[in-house]
């Protein structure tokens, strides 16, 4: 009985990563403020050419960041190739809605009842790379009476597709913050 229940949990852990989509998204244009831009270089990227990654890459002298667009949210890796470390302030981060509205945005070490909270910076060393994610915190709510569960709404719906949205990361660096925006829009599901 007990390695039924093991390999249960087992079959429903590995077919719930299976239900992740991934949409595509073209690259309209990564902005950040001008005198960050002549101190530190332009940015370069392209869309990833594995074709089995759903993860665009941009860089410039500071960070690397990739990013997908799931049914949800908005994934993304980023590594500080600075020989400083840097905050991500995520109070200061943001999603550019397809309104054209820029809403508050959780990360994966926000738990969902206090998703109206302070977040804490995370500090991203030399070298250091973090795997995690925006979601619009409003898109959070509690799908049963009571606090014993929560849904997600997805990121965008069909009517938005190719409309222009934006993931803003705030990063603080050398006691300034310096915000990256990354604009795209999105195109139907990829498999």
């Amino acid at each position: 009985m007990k390695k039924l229940v093991l390999f249960t949990a087992l079959l429903v852990s590995l077919l719930s990563c299976v239900s992740t989509r991934y949409y595509g998204f073209a690259l309209v244009t990564v902005d950040r403020p001008v005198h960050f831009a002549e101190k530190h270089g332009a940015i370069a990227g392209e869309k990833n050419i594995d074709l089995k990654s759903p993860y665009c890459t941009f860089h410039d002298s500071c960070l690397r960041i990739s990013i997908a667009i799931t049914d949800d949210r908005i994934a993304f890796k980023l590594t500080n190739t600075m020989q400083k470390s840097f905050n991500v302030v995520w109070d200061k981060c943001g999603f550019k809605s397809p309104t054209g509205s820029i809403v508050h945005v959780i990360h994966q070490g926000t738990n969902y009842a206090h998703k109206e909270e302070w977040q804490r910076p995370s500090v991203v060393a030399s070298g250091n790379t973090i795997d995690d994610f925006l979601l619009p915190a409003f898109h959070v709510s509690v799908y049963a009476e009571g606090n014993d569960g929560f849904a997600v709404k997805p990121l965008i719906f069909s009517w938005d597709f190719g409309k222009e949205c934006a993931a803003v990361f705030a990063l603080e660096i050398d006691n300034e913050i310096v915000e990256y925006t990354i604009r795209f829009t999105i195109n139907p599901v990829q498999k």
